[in-house]
């Protein structure tokens, strides 16, 4: 049996998974499936992230810079949704 998983769950899950990737977070897709509004959410997040240099806002996705992959895990955290 697999574990069900909340909506909070799932949206982290996407997060983790994504935000490594060479194409990054793709919030409209994120909205589509869950209908979560990343950058509205969490926007006061990811302009901090942005100004450190660590995420880069390319259109509707959010992309690890160089550095932001050595923090990646502490990126997810902070984009997080509680459960």
């Amino acid at each position: 049996d697999r574990e069900s998983l909340s909506r909070n769950q799932k949206i982290n899950e996407y997060l983790l998974t994504r935000l490594r990737a060479k194409e990054g977070v793709d919030s409209i897709a994120l909205n589509n499936k869950y209908s979560y509004d990343l950058l509205r959410e969490k926007e006061k997040e990811i302009n901090q992230l942005a100004k450190q240099g660590l995420i880069e806002k390319k259109g509707s996705s959010i992309i690890l810079s160089i550095d932001g992959f050595m923090v990646a895990d502490e990126i997810a955290l902070i984009l997080f949704l509680e459960d």
